[in-house]
């Protein structure tokens, strides 16, 4: 699960279903973006990005990798 995506589209107020309309997709594509099954082209990444208010990276980058000491 991408749970940044997860945790920006709530606190948005927004569901799955009115997020795909905004971006252009159907609620189906939209959520297997949002649970991780499908990987979104740039383009819509850019777009779901855009709607959030929020960078790709910060939605979609890796997490930062914890050093051992």
């Amino acid at each position: 699960m991408r749970r940044a995506l997860l945790e920006a589209r709530k606190s948005l107020g927004l569901t799955q279903a009115e997020l795909a309309r905004r971006v252009g997709l159907t609620r189906a594509a939209y959520s297997n973006i949002e649970s991780g099954t499908k990987n979104p082209s740039l383009e819509t990444a850019l777009r779901i990005a855009a709607v959030l208010g929020r960078s790709v990276e910060e939605l979609f980058g890796r997490p930062a990798r914890r050093r051992e000491p």
